[in-house]
């Protein structure tokens, strides 16, 4: 909404909601945008549910009186593939404060949109060198995207193209970020190597409990060989009395 007053002065009224840039097969590099008002848990978190953008006098930029706005402004070129505006409007997003709920959620909506043209990537690389030094985390990986900035150098507009300063203090922003990474992995590796080196110890010990109970108990068996003990017939002769005859035995019968 477009709006001026008797100083002929024009502020632009943007509602603040939250925007959609839908996937068409049919075009995929569309720069429709859709206002998602079904979001509740967008619409809570901002302070005012609008933007003013003052207009200046030669009508060829806007003014961002907040930090939330100019995020908002942001997203809103970013979505609609205006990378040379967005490049340009990099620095006025910088801060080295925490972002509020509305700021962060604006910030974290950047990195939703999946877009992987040359310039986009340029412009994510310069949001990360411009926050740097803030305590905020950009919602994307700063290697991969610098190193698809890389890959796609040559087709990187004029207009979107880092300095080699640039380029250098993101290759030690991605180098930092490569060597969190790797003490993490390190970290992660030892771990895993104990925790694996305890379980099989644990499986060893289940399976040779017996023997182990065996030798630690010391269990007293006699296994001496039994003594050669000579044979002893133990039959006796007992008398059977019959009517035939009365005195015969039973074996010597």
């Amino acid at each position: 909404l477009l709006l001026s007053n008797l100083n002929g002065e024009m502020r632009i009224l943007v509602p603040g909601l939250r925007v959609v840039r839908p996937r068409i097969m049919g075009s995929p590099f569309t720069t429709e945008l859709v206002l998602d008002r079904s979001d509740t848990a967008w619409l809570e978190n901002l302070e005012t549910r609008y933007y003013m953008y003052p207009v200046h006098v030669s009508l060829s930029f806007l003014f961002t009186p907040t930090l939330a706005s100019a995020l908002y402004l942001l997203q809103l070129r970013l979505l609609h593939r205006d990378y040379g505006d967005v490049f340009r409007l990099v620095n006025t997003v910088a801060t080295d404060v925490e972002f509020s709920p509305e700021e962060a959620q604006i910030f974290k909506a950047l990195g939703e949109n999946g877009d992987c043209h040359p310039d986009a990537h340029a412009c994510r690389i310069r949001i990360s060198l411009v926050t740097s030094d803030s305590p905020v985390s950009c919602p994307w990986d700063e290697p991969t995207q610098m190193a698809k900035y890389i890959h796609k150098i040559a087709h990187v507009s004029a207009s979107c193209r880092l300095s080699a300063s640039e380029e250098m203090q993101a290759l030690e922003l991605c180098q930092q970020q490569l060597d969190k990474q790797d003490v993490v992995r390190k970290r992660w590796h030892r771990l895993t190597r104990k925790s694996s080196k305890k379980f099989s110890k644990k499986c060893l010990i289940q399976f040779f409990r017996p023997r182990k109970i065996f030798k630690t108990k010391k269990m007293k068996m006699n296994f001496s060989k039994p003594s050669r003990k000579p044979f002893v017939n133990k039959l006796v002769c007992r008398p059977i009395t019959t009517k035939s005859s009365p005195s015969s035995c039973e074996f010597c019968r």
